[in-house]
């Protein structure tokens, strides 16, 4: 099960996510190309998105699934009306690919497809702005320790500003046993920051800042100067902070030992735009 299948998983209660599995995904599409194959190759290729074509059907409502790599299958007919009555607020539209092996060890695949739909009509006006939005992303040029960066995410566990779920990808050390991946602490997590102009320096300074703690961590390459010159100045900035990547982290070795290490830490800055 790939990520967003585990998350769904443990949030079966949420009334803004659908479970549909998919029909006809063993069927050939009409250019000849095989669901089959293309549900493999999405799942080898850690491909999880989707989108859904509404078309006519001998004269009835029908929707296929379609990945980058082709067809899949349709939305059952007994979801066609539910599906295309909440277009305006689906949110999300993800794939959970599984198998599973017959008598004869032929290996079939299928598929849920995972629809988020927005809480309310205005959550998603919010969405339709920052889908629009530009956004700036560069690495900066550390210029703090690691500990630093340790220390700032140490802060925002206390703070109560992270939760568990939003540590370790909110998986379980089983969960992690099963996955053999490497998973570290905080990895999708933006900060805030606080952006300023070292005028003497001619770059500009990135500070983590939440309430009363501050932590220098670098600065954004000079080649960046004139966008966010013109970002700060001249435009509305929607949302936007530093990512920390690396750190922290734990995985599981081929001898079914909990391993945990530090990795040096990078730091990316993000910042959505109008």
């Amino acid at each position: 099960m790939n990520k967003v299948g585990e998350k769904i998983k443990k949030n079966k209660k949420n009334d803004n996510i659908k479970i549909i599995r998919i029909a006809g995904v063993t069927f050939n599409n009409d250019d000849g190309t095989s669901r089959q194959k293309i549900l493999a190759k999405c799942l080898a290729n850690g491909k999880t998105k989707a989108k859904l074509i509404k078309y006519n059907f001998d004269g009835e409502k029908a929707i296929r699934v379609i990945t980058e790599y082709g067809t899949i299958g349709n939305i059952p007919r007994e979801e066609i009306q539910n599906v295309l009555s909440k277009v305006d607020m689906m949110e999300d539209i993800n794939m959970d690919i599984k198998a599973f092996k017959d008598d004869n060890s032929k290996k079939t695949f299928y598929c849920d497809m995972i629809i988020k739909y927005a809480k309310s009509r205005r959550e998603m006006k919010l969405k339709k702005i920052q889908d629009k939005s530009k956004s700036f992303t560069t690495e900066i040029i550390k210029e703090c320790n690691d500990s630093d960066c340790n220390d700032v995410i140490d802060y925002c566990i206390k703070a109560k500003i992270l939760n568990k779920n939003e540590l370790y990808n909110g998986l379980s050390n089983q969960e992690i046993k099963d996955t053999y991946a490497k998973i570290y602490e905080c990895n999708d997590y933006i900060f805030s920051c606080s952006i300023y102009n070292n005028e003497a320096k001619k770059h500009y300074e990135v500070f983590f800042k939440e309430n009363d703690h501050e932590v220098y961590l670098g600065y954004i390459p000079i080649k960046h100067n004139k966008i966010v010159n013109d970002i700060i100045n001249n435009k509305k900035i929607i949302n936007g902070g530093i990512q920390l990547l690396g750190g922290r982290y734990k995985e599981y070795d081929y001898n079914e030992k909990m391993c945990k290490g530090i990795d040096e830490y990078t730091i990316s800055i993000r910042i959505k735009y109008e």
